[in-house]
């Protein structure tokens, strides 16, 4: 693999793992102290992320 491939693949990983603690954690913090409508934009976009990697990455 040439070192943009790789470059790329650490990337998604890096994004896929930021995307899994924003569900995990983020957005409960969000619905707590910013209200639910937060929470949910935040977590629809932790969501679309992952998916995007998912594909990316097939």
């Amino acid at each position: 693999m040439t070192y943009d491939i790789l470059q790329a693949i650490s990337i998604l990983t890096e994004v896929q793992h930021m995307a899994q603690e924003t569900l995990a954690i983020d957005v409960q913090i969000a619905n707590t102290y910013l209200g639910p409508e937060i929470g949910e934009a935040l977590e629809a976009a932790a969501k679309e992320a992952l998916e995007l990697v998912n594909t990316k990455k097939k």
